[in-house]
């Protein structure tokens, strides 16, 4: 026995098709959001801990030139660092779940 998909039947299903999208999307955003705020509480948990030693440093200084190596060093590696996790978090954007959400957006919004 065949059934027959009618205009309203196809309609019918649209709406379960776009749940079903934006549930897919909402996980995939969901868990790529999860991904980058962990990796950006890391690195700020990272930079305090960094700025903390710098300033204990600072405190026990006893000439101006330690003074300047010292922050010269700290400004020299916290650029280098600011520099690696904006890449690292361009990796995360890259990554198939952050896509995932992108493409079922696109999906969502041509319906």
């Amino acid at each position: 026995m065949m059934t027959e998909t009618t205009p309203s039947h196809e309609a019918a299903r649209i709406p379960a098709d776009m749940a079903t999208d934006l549930a897919e999307q909402s996980r995939a955003y969901v868990s790529g959001y999860s991904e980058m705020t962990q990796a950006w509480l890391n690195f700020v948990q990272h930079r305090f801990q960094t700025a903390s030693k710098q300033m204990q440093a600072v405190a026990d200084c006893k000439d101006m030139a330690t003074l300047i190596d010292l922050n010269t060093g700290y400004l020299r590696d916290m650029a280098k660092e600011y520099g690696e996790n904006a890449m690292k978090f361009a990796e995360i954007g890259k990554k198939p779940s952050c896509r995932n959400s992108a493409a079922g957006s696109a999906r969502i919004s041509r319906r």
